[in-house]
């Protein structure tokens, strides 16, 4: 049986000077980007700062963030990008400063975007270089294009991929086609692009929440102790209820149905689990035992534990892989 050994801070404890400083920063880049943000914004996160950049104005105007930067401000004249990544990229290297300004303090940038497009593929390997810079952690969520958008699309996408390795700690790349085979024949592409903002943000959400946990929670200084160089990101979402929630829960959250990443490479996981009051230190037990019974190496965990009035006799597990990788991509 793998060895799993569990780490977390007890949010009962007084936390330090340093951890109250900590800051976590969510950076929304161009037109998708800024969909998954105002979603998250929806979640009601505690500590969490939410930066929106676009070289559209309109569109940032109807952003819903506490920060908003138009990029490319002087020589796009806040008409957006033109379909060409060339431009999203000068646009946001122009605004450096102004970029450099908005990470100010933070422990860890989320950044989120939809490659494939202009601003979000030009622009995102240019605002993860500022923070990579600044030694802030970086983390990465991105979406690529349905294969249906277009050859161009995907290599904008890949290129901007292959540019944000070297400079993110962690990248989860959620691929649109892997979402296909769950999707009726007849539905239409406005209602595919919903469903993946709605399952992608939901991801981006529940990773967040292993620093919100109000029993026991990953903080954001415990993630350099984690990992050392580039790693590729892996999550999976499990619902249980009743009598046997922490088995429904685990079976459905350890199969790795979207981002694909070899998860037997894997040297830590880290776990939230969202609970309700009927919900005992058995369920835990329960749920911790399940998922080292279905790993094969030996792994760190890093666990978060929500209670959730609201959860009733329901459970909400998320389980992160995270797992070493190359930056070329070896």
């Amino acid at each position: 049986m793998s060895e799993i050994k569990f780490s977390g801070l007890n949010v009962g404890l007084k936390a330090t000077a340093v951890e109250k400083q900590r800051s976590v920063k969510v950076f929304g880049i161009g037109d998708g980007g800024l969909n998954y943000m105002r979603r998250l914004m929806e979640a009601n996160l505690n500590n969490v700062e939410f930066i929106a950049a676009s070289s559209d104005e309109q569109r940032l105007n109807h952003a819903e963030a506490g920060v908003k930067i138009l990029i490319g401000e002087e020589t796009l004249k806040g008409l957006g990008s033109q379909g060409q990544p060339a431009m999203g990229k000068e646009a946001a290297m122009v605004e450096r400063k102004i970029i450099t300004g908005a990470l100010a303090n933070a422990e860890m940038v989320v950044i989120t975007t939809a490659l494939g497009d202009d601003t979000g593929s030009g622009a995102a390997p240019v605002i993860a270089a500022i923070a990579h810079e600044m030694g802030v952690l970086v983390v990465a969520f991105v979406t690529t294009p349905f294969s249906s958008e277009g050859q161009k699309r995907a290599e904008n996408a890949l290129e901007s991929i292959v540019k944000l390795k070297d400079y993110v700690d962690v990248l989860f790349e959620f691929k649109n086609d892997t979402l296909l085979s769950q999707f009726s024949e007849d539905i239409g592409m406005n209602e595919a692009i919903a469903m993946v903002d709605r399952y992608f943000s939901d991801a981006i959400c529940c990773f967040l929440n292993l620093f919100q946990g109000n029993v026991i929670r990953v903080t954001v200084g415990d993630f350099p102790t984690l990992i050392d160089g580039y790693y590729d990101g892996s999550i999976s979402i499990g619902h249980g209820s009743g009598d046997n929630m922490a088995v429904e829960a685990v079976n459905m959250a350890l199969p790795d149905r979207v981002f694909k990443i070899d998860r037997s490479k894997s040297d830590n996981i880290l776990i939230n689990l969202t609970t309700g009051p009927a919900a005992t230190i058995n369920t835990v037990s329960e749920v911790c035992s399940l998922i080292q019974q279905n790993v094969n190496n030996t792994f760190f965990v890093q666990y978060s534990h929500t209670l959730c009035s609201d959860m009733n006799d329901q459970i909400k597990l998320t389980i992160v892989f995270l797992c070493p990788c190359s930056r070329n991509g070896g």
